[in-house]
């Protein structure tokens, strides 16, 4: 009964229907932290901390996967997957829903049931599966992620009695919104991690809410879903709407082979585009912020590529 009450307020702030119910599932933390780990993609991981490391934003020595895990699996209430089309709440969290207020474990079920809806409508299982680069793919959550928070948002502004629109109708009072509560996470683990996986793990909620919004404000939800069917192509495009509304596309960047790193025995081990988001990132190594958006901006394009040898550091051309 709780679940079918969350769903119909979800149907209703993101105004869309379910198209059948989504089953529930009640798990301890410990079989919860067990899908996460599952969940984690080795080759990915490999790949990501090979790159992170070559540009020194992560340690030589960092074990990812320990760091990734402590903080994925930090306050899991409850997750919607896609692939086996089920909302997981965690046991002590469900018994507390008996509760009627809209509390922070409703609003958090709220955001999963909006993905069972995107799965039901906009094709995320289907979508999720793309390969894609690292800013394509910061691009792609910041939708998914940013679309649910949004929705979370009208979820809480309704308990209020005030529309979604009196915050996303201007532009500055969205961004004051979101940038209230975006100095810290209030997770201790993210908060402590270092800001290539901070601002990525964060961005697609608070920057995706953004350019959301924006949507949201130029066309109701409607306009909200039609993104879903013309994707964000780049992180740019997350960061600055109006390039979204314009269609700018990256320019293309290919590489040329690196001949002297392989005459070293060196071999090109992977490509990536990192984006302006994580170019971001990048640009503030060395000051007291995680970003420097600043410098970042006016990014129309990269191109990266990592070359390994067993008895070296790898190198980065970009």
């Amino acid at each position: 009964a709780i679940i079918h009450s969350l769903m119909d307020d979800a149907a209703a702030v993101r105004a869309l229907p379910f198209l059948h119910d989504v089953d529930a599932e009640i798990q301890d933390e410990a079989r919860i932290r067990a899908f996460v780990e599952a969940d984690i993609d080795q080759a990915e991981l490999r790949e990501a901390r090979e790159l992170y490391t070559s540009l020194g934003l992560l340690p030589a020595n960092v074990d990812l996967e320990a760091l990734l895990l402590e903080v994925l699996g930090e306050q899991i209430v409850g997750y919607y997957d896609p692939e086996g089309q089920r909302l997981v709440v965690r046991d002590d969290v469900m018994r507390s829903l008996a509760r009627s207020s809209v509390d922070e474990a409703r609003v958090v079920l709220v955001h999963e049931l909006v993905h069972a809806l995107q799965d039901q409508h906009l094709q995320l299982g289907v979508l999720n599966e793309v390969e894609r680069d690292s800013d394509a793919d910061n691009a792609y959550r910041s939708l998914v992620e940013g679309d649910a928070t949004l929705a979370m948002v009208a979820y809480v502004l309704a308990a209020q009695g005030t529309p979604l629109e009196g915050i996303t109708s201007d532009p500055d009072v969205l961004e004051r919104f979101f940038e209230s509560g975006a100095a810290t996470s209030g997770a201790d683990a993210l908060d402590r991690a270092p800001a290539i996986l901070r601002v990525t793990l964060m961005a697609p909620y608070t920057r995706g809410a953004l350019f959301c919004g924006d949507r949201h404000r130029t066309g109701g939800w409607s306009t909200v879903d039609q993104a879903h069917r013309v994707l964000p192509v780049s992180s740019e495009q997350i960061l600055h709407p109006d390039k979204y509304s314009a269609g700018e596309l990256p320019d293309p960047i290919a590489l040329s082979p690196a001949p002297v790193l392989e005459s070293l025995g060196y071999v090109r081990v992977q490509e990536d585009t990192l984006g302006e988001l994580e170019l971001s990132i990048y640009l503030a190594q060395g000051t007291s912020s995680d970003q420097d958006l600043a410098a970042a901006a006016g990014w129309s394009g990269d191109r990266l590529a990592i070359y390994s040898r067993a008895d070296a550091p790898s190198a980065a051309v970009w």
